[in-house]
């Protein structure tokens, strides 16, 4: 016998008091909507143990028949059968108003050369910079931190060795050396809105 695919949405008056059966096979359940904001909902499968979900949750589990409760009056939907759903619950409340424009610009800068135990700039202020990509050349005997002008000697966001990592700042960038087995040339490429 073929696998069955696919998931159908059931939907249900539950009174708070009394369960109801959703008779359908399946491997994945998902609860589309609830018409009481916040309320849990109570799921077992085939008489086992109940889970508790809410708006927007799912879970895999193999089933041939579901048994729906909740601890008040609602009207719910859920997704059952053989098949998948994303969580739902992620949402926006109020406008956005910013947009993230991509850079137009991708500025390559000279390396900067940070010696043991000195902090260097790698990036004065730049009002239209985006980010900065800081790269680290995998020959480097060590990594370097990197922050600003407090930057220090377990201070700050270490880069190893063959590592490219992006700061999304105009501020100024700082690097400081915490090794001892010689400079560290740092790549540096500045991603511009202007």
């Amino acid at each position: 016998m073929a696998t069955q695919k696919g998931m159908s949405d059931y939907t249900l008056t539950l009174d708070g008091v009394n369960a109801q059966s959703i008779n359908a096979p399946g491997d994945f359940i998902h609860v589309q909507s609830v018409s009481v904001q916040g309320l849990a909902i109570q799921i077992a499968a085939d008489d086992g143990r109940s889970i508790t979900r809410y708006q927007g949750q799912g879970n895999r589990l193999l089933y041939s028949r579901l048994t729906v409760t909740a601890g008040a009056a609602c009207t719910v939907t859920i997704q059952a059968g053989y098949g998948y759903a994303t969580d739902s619950r992620a949402s926006i409340q109020g406008p956005v108003t910013a947009d993230v424009a991509p850079a137009v610009k991708n500025v390559p800068l000279a390396d900067v050369s940070v010696p043991n135990t000195t902090q260097e700039l790698l990036e004065a202020a730049t009002g239209n910079r985006l980010e900065l990509i800081v790269g680290v050349p995998s020959t480097a005997p060590n990594g370097v931190r990197i922050g600003d002008l407090t930057v220090a000697a377990g201070k700050g966001t270490l880069v190893e060795p063959g590592q490219i990592v992006t700061f999304a700042s105009s501020d100024a960038v700082y690097a400081f050396n915490e090794g001892s087995a010689g400079a560290i040339n740092v790549n540096l490429t500045s991603l511009r809105s202007s």
